[in-house]
């Protein structure tokens, strides 16, 4: 069977440990701050460096990675021939997948032997990377290119992303809240709880106080798998807020659900700018094995 490279955007989340030992090669996501600093995620900072910057009220943008940003990872790969399985953050978030799209659409002409095989993940941080390292077990399990994809695209809808904010500003600033709003939410210490699900931000819930919220997102996630946990991989993603992460470890243990991989993901300069970087959840997916 023709063995095929695995690639993703930068915003899967998946630990560096994980990206170097699986050898998933990233196209990285660019970043802006206060219209100065421009550079790629992983590349020009590191994650803590970003995060670190934001700390200090520093307001980001970003931007998506660009045509021939894939064009020219593709091609590392295509010119020897070698199939391409490329996982992108949802396409309601980002032009990231369109890129993609089209840059496998370049490869075409010059290397037409090349399978290239684009999956919009309809997810995600944690979500994309759960996605991602999937994808490692079944290229590990002699899935060919074409029945992995098959099987992404259908797991594509079958989990989410549920996390939450305990600095409104950056939701503000983002003009996705309102200031009355966010100086309501500091003052009554309010936890939104918000789910990347279908592709889109969709709000959960509003929480009083960070136990409560905690408690909450995993109870949403238990409820939404039913009494078919055993069908999903977990994980717990996070920015700074890493105490709060091995609480909501610690609260999953406790139900007995499998993680994919022991650590948390680091939640990605693509999310962390628009949400701030005092970001903490959980993401699940549906077993690769577990789709007909």
């Amino acid at each position: 069977m023709k063995d095929y490279k695995i690639i993703a955007d930068s915003s899967c989340d998946v630990p560096q440990k994980y990206r170097d030992e699986y050898d998933i090669d990233i196209v990285p996501f660019y970043y802006t701050f206060d219209k100065v600093t421009y550079g790629r995620e992983g590349i020009d900072i590191e994650l803590q460096d970003f995060y670190d910057l934001m700390l200090k009220k520093n307001y980001p943008l970003t931007g998506q990675p660009t045509i021939m940003d894939y064009a020219d990872k593709f091609e590392i790969y295509a010119s020897k021939g070698q199939d391409i399985l490329c996982i992108c953050l949802t396409s309601k978030f980002s032009g990231s997948y369109n890129s993609a799209v089209n840059a496998a659409e370049m490869m075409k002409e010059t290397y037409p032997d090349v399978k290239i095989e684009v999956i919009d993940s309809s997810q995600g941080a944690g979500g994309q990377g759960l996605m991602v390292l999937q994808a490692v077990k079944m290229r590990e399990e002699d899935y060919d290119i074409e029945e992995a994809a098959r099987i992404l695209r259908i797991m594509s809808k079958e989990g989410e992303v549920i996390f939450s904010v305990s600095d409104l500003d950056f939701l503000v600033h983002g003009g996705r809240l309102g200031k009355a709003s966010s100086l309501l939410g500091t003052i009554l210490n309010i936890q939104p709880i918000i789910a990347i699900k279908d592709g889109e931000l969709q709000a959960y819930n509003k929480v009083r106080g960070v136990k409560k919220a905690l408690k909450k997102m995993v109870e949403i996630g238990l409820n939404n798998v039913g009494e078919h946990k055993d069908d999903y991989y977990f994980c717990v993603v996070d920015s700074t807020r890493h105490d709060d992460a091995k609480v909501i470890e610690q609260l999953l243990e406790n139900e007995e659900v499998d993680f994919l991989i022991p650590e948390h993901f680091p939640m990605s300069v693509c999310i962390s700018a628009h949400s701030g970087p005092y970001n903490v959840g959980l993401a699940y997916l549906k077993k690769y094995d577990r789709i007909k």
